[in-house]
């Protein structure tokens, strides 16, 4: 009888010492999601660095598991942990476009996100210099954003501002490695073999008929571009992409756009 006794308070013993393993395993399991360790060992590696200036180096990593489903990319930053201590998106579909670079600066690193957006001539180019602190907050070191419109006739068409704004932004870009990049619908990434580097250009400069000498400077073509815009010539280019919708201007539709730089007619407006 004893023995039986012995024999079955052993087993509740084993019992409740698995159950409490379990329930252990399943907070750990618990924590770690929490926590939010990097679990996804498929991630692709970009490069490693000390993001959070505390002299170790986090893992700069990027997820297309969700690529064809989701139409996105994720960026993570890990830490010596294997915590994912900050990670950022980025679309595929426009609305979504998103760009990070690894700017260097005198041995220290930070992150610069640069988005230069496009829709219907209207441009708003906005750049944000940061890093991640010991708390994974961002903090700003500085942003700036251009506004503009390559419109017939804008008064935001400000040469001076356009051209300060690009030697701002390509100081940085410069000194830069692209991390990830969904613009122009495309997915780009370095990786620790391959490195990425991009300059800013207007790249909208070339998608008109303009004869640009090579010796052009970014002022020169700007000012060849303004004076495009605002000629003839320029409103036949867009009318001639727009006619099998709109039907040919008239030449007093021309004359009309020539001296107020809009028509009457809402159908027959220039857009980009």
């Amino acid at each position: 009888m004893k023995r039986v006794m012995v024999a079955l308070i052993g087993s509740i013993l084993l019992i409740v010492s698995f159950s409490c393993l379990k329930v252990a395993l399943l907070n750990n399991n618990v924590d770690l999601v929490n926590s939010k360790t990097d679990v996804n060992q498929g991630d692709i590696v970009i490069t490693y660095a000390d993001i959070t200036h505390n002299g170790m180096q986090e893992k700069i990593t990027v997820d297309i598991s969700n690529v064809i489903e989701k139409q996105e990319a994720i960026l993570k930053i890990i830490d010596a942990e294997n915590n994912i201590i900050w990670e950022e998106r980025a679309g595929i579909p426009h609305v979504g476009w998103n760009s990070l670079f690894l700017y260097i600066k005198d041995g220290t690193v930070y992150l610069l996100r640069y988005n230069p957006y496009m829709n219907q001539g209207y441009g708003s180019y906005t750049y944000e210099l940061f890093w991640i602190d010991e708390f994974w907050s961002v903090q700003t070191i500085c942003s700036n954003t251009l506004d503009f419109s390559i419109k017939s006739r804008e008064p935001s068409f400000n040469i001076n501002m356009m051209i300060s704004f690009v030697d701002e932004i390509n100081r940085f870009l410069n000194q830069s490695i692209l991390l990830f990049s969904t613009e122009g619908g495309e997915l780009r990434y370095s990786t620790e073999s391959s490195q990425i580097h991009r300059v800013e250009e207007f790249s909208w400069l070339y998608n008109c008929d303009i004869q640009y000498d090579e010796k052009d400077t970014l002022r020169e073509k700007l000012e060849k571009y303004q004076e495009y815009i605002e000629s003839e010539k320029y409103i036949i280019f867009r009318r001639r992409e727009q006619s099998s919708t709109f039907g040919p201007i008239s030449e007093a539709q021309l004359r009309d756009v020539a001296n107020t730089g809009t028509l009457d007619d809402i159908r027959l407006s220039v857009t980009i």
